[in-house]
């Protein structure tokens, strides 16, 4: 004959465990944690401490254990925790470095410094898996250094090769399209899809300085000077 919970009187158990695992039986066992918690908050504090000294090195393994095999997971847990508390996440971020400021450029030295590699990987990877917003954020960076109005997402100049059939506008190549500004931002041109063409990186260099709009409908050239 099979053991019932004792709790429920319910559903059958194995006889190592007194309870089942209903919602029923884990609330109550929850609830009875909890108040011997309460009731001998010191002395499991004091056995928690002593079990953790005892046991460093194996708590240690075991958590690294865990950690890799649950990489994904705690990172998704991590990014979905940052996007529902961004503004306080960001204050105490920023009163930590504030805090630590040279110990935390001591380390990222020291890190940088002995794994040049590693870094250099990582890095590339990043790159690659988010090639347009890199582009996207070293254009509108630029922009604003020169202190030029507006800018333009990746999805915008996407549409504007879309429609000039990802080809150069002054060679017809399709190889190595960059962003060109008609109006250079030197010279006062803004950051808007509304002044960008598309041509090819050699046609770009040739371009240099020159303000030439080779759009269709555009003046073709505007100032050689």
């Amino acid at each position: 004959m099979e053991d019932i919970c004792h709790n429920c009187k319910k559903r059958p158990i194995n006889v190592i465990r007194s309870i089942c695992k209903c919602t029923i039986c884990l609330d109550s066992a929850k609830r009875g944690t909890r108040k011997y918690y309460r009731e001998n908050k010191q002395n499991v504090l004091e056995y928690q401490k002593e079990y953790c000294q005892r046991n460093k090195q194996k708590i240690y393994t075991t958590s690294k254990k865990w950690v890799v095999e649950h990489r994904d997971k705690i990172l998704e847990y991590k990014h979905s925790f940052y996007q529902r508390h961004k503004d306080t996440e960001r204050e105490k971020r920023k009163l930590h470095y504030q805090k630590n400021k040279e110990k935390i450029t001591v380390n990222q030295r020291n890190y940088y410094r002995e794994n040049k590699e590693i870094r250099a990987a990582t890095k590339h990877r990043s790159f690659i898996k988010h090639r347009d917003k890199a582009y996207e954020d070293t254009r509108n960076y630029r922009a604003k250094k020169l202190s030029s109005i507006g800018n333009f997402s990746s999805l915008e100049f996407r549409g504007l090769l879309e429609k000039y059939k990802h080809k150069c506008l002054w060679c017809g190549i399709s190889n190595r399209i960059e962003a060109d500004h008609v109006i250079l931002l030197s010279q006062g041109g803004t950051n808007y899809i509304s002044n960008i063409q598309p041509l090819c990186r050699s046609c770009n260099a040739k371009k240099h300085t020159k303000t030439i709009d080779f759009r269709p409908f555009g003046s073709m050239i505007l100032d050689w000077t």
